[in-house]
């Protein structure tokens, strides 16, 4: 079947649900009111046709058309084979297959760092030479660039095409906001977004490159918060996916984590459950949130934000959302223990190491203060770590869901973390020595000046108070 017999047969099916998936030779992809995607196979291999109705015929016309101008300036998009018009000024579209999508891919090949490179360098190079043509696409979602069998990554659904001669800073900040708003979390970290940033805008003095990462910081931020309420999102840590997928079937859907009797149930409250699952020798902890649907996100946010400022937070091995329902966060087990159970044992830690974790909880507090960053719970429990003579410490925040963070250095926010902490460790790792320490590394400074000794005093009062209502110690 050719690519226009092919768009042909999909214009005499009509555009019911019904017919469409009746038609013989043809599965089909997608389908909303007015808008069908339908796969088959011709003999230049794999094609997709796009059906646009009669109410939606215009913006067929406006793709077909941003696909011509897209091959004429050489920018790498989905080859247009053929376009037909039925009745009633419907259009059918036939294109080649551009292969599965960017957010699809290092998702499943974050873990190997020379594919990732090699997947982010060549969208790179498809984002500059849109923005060289003066093209503009606000729906340059990470879904939309698609990964050939080639290595080479083209646009798809490109009906909001805008330009040439449009393609400003402006334009240029959407854009990429849509990109990084939308790629995978887990598989993507920090660092490979910003050689994917700097590549993509590679043609930019470093003073408009400056400038334009803040305002792509913004509509990231943006196009997160339309997004957020997803169906059935689910995004697996690339490093977890091979235990994950053999060990638990459809590991990539929703309802697999959030409904069903997986694992052993720890603690269930009506907003949220705590599960305990052993897969292929490994531990894994799943909490669910039933009532907050961004709970998991909030956490993701936290964790990336914490990591940034170099405190040790942990990722996790999977999270998901679904909108209307809720969300959940499995995570691996931290190497190590909570603090204060390792603590509370007499002789297991050595006294130099006690003081040497002064320091180094003293440091962490520091830097999140620094980064007005705080957790809200940063109790000694929240804490998961070992020791070991030849390593020293290793260390993991977990439970980061009520962090927040504030421009305004306010500082009854840092008051109560180290208060919290002070409060939790007090008995089983800090005496008076041991607190100067801490304050120290907080600080930064060699002697306590009197900022410190202010800051102090605060927390002393308010680990006192937390002391005399003898609050119930939170649970991970």
């Amino acid at each position: 079947m050719t690519p226009a017999a092919a768009a042909r047969a999909v214009l005499e099916a009509g555009e019911s649900l019904e017919a469409l998936r009746a038609l013989p030779g043809f599965d089909l992809v997608q389908w909303r009111s007015g808008r069908a995607v339908l796969r088959t196979r011709s003999a230049e291999g794999t094609l997709f046709v796009k059906r646009f109705g009669r109410s939606r015929g215009s913006e067929g016309r406006a793709e077909a058309e941003a696909y011509r101008r897209l091959a004429v300036t050489g920018v790498p998009a989905a080859s247009l084979l053929a376009a037909e018009e039925g009745p009633g000024k419907a259009l059918a579209l036939a294109l080649a297959d551009a292969g599965p999508g960017l957010d699809d891919v290092v998702a499943l090949e974050g873990h190997l760092p020379s594919k990732l490179r090699s997947r982010l360098s060549r969208s790179a190079r498809t984002v500059r030479a849109l923005h060289a043509a003066g093209f503009a696409f606000p729906d340059l979602l990470a879904r939309h660039l698609r990964v050939g069998a080639d290595g080479e990554v083209r646009l798809i659904d490109v009906a909001r095409l805008r330009g040439p001669g449009k393609g400003g800073p402006p334009r240029r900040a959407v854009d990429l906001g849509a990109l990084f708003g939308t790629l995978p979390r887990l598989a993507v970290p920090e660092s490979a977004r910003l050689r994917l940033f700097r590549k993509a805008t590679a043609d930019l003095s470093k003073e408009a490159r400056r400038s334009l990462a803040r305002r792509v910081v913004r509509e990231t931020a943006k196009t997160r918060a339309r997004t957020r309420n997803r169906r059935g999102l689910v995004e697996i840590d690339p490093a977890q996916f091979g235990v994950l997928s053999s060990a638990v079937p459809e590991a990539g859907i929703f309802e697999t984590w959030f409904g069903g009797e997986i694992g052993l149930r720890l603690r269930r409250l009506p907003d949220r459950e705590n599960r305990r699952l052993d897969l292929d020798g490994r531990r894994f902890f799943l909490k669910r949130h039933f009532r907050g649907t961004r709970a998991a996100a909030d956490e993701l946010e936290g964790t990336l934000a914490f990591r940034r400022a170099g405190v040790p937070a942990a990722l996790p091995a999977a999270w998901g959302e679904d909108a209307g329902r809720g969300s959940f966060w499995l995570a691996a087990a931290a190497p190590g223990e909570p603090l204060d159970d390792l603590l509370a044992r007499e002789g297991e830690v050595p006294p130099a190491a006690r003081r040497e974790l002064a320091r180094i909880l003293g440091g962490h507090c520091g830097r999140l203060r620094r980064a007005g960053l705080f957790h809200r719970d940063l109790y000694l429990n929240h804490w998961i770590g070992r020791w070991t003579p030849e390593r020293g410490w290793d260390l993991a925040l977990i439970d980061l869901q009520r962090w927040g963070s504030t421009g305004l250095r306010r500082e009854r926010w840092f008051v109560k973390d180290a208060a919290a902490l002070w409060h939790s460790a007090r008995r089983t790792l800090l005496d008076r020595t041991d607190a100067v320490r801490f304050l120290r590394a907080c600080f930064g400074i060699p002697r306590l000046d009197r900022r410190a000794k202010s800051f102090a005093r605060a927390v002393l009062r308010k680990a006192a108070a937390m002391a005399a209502h003898r609050p119930r110690t939170p649970v991970a």
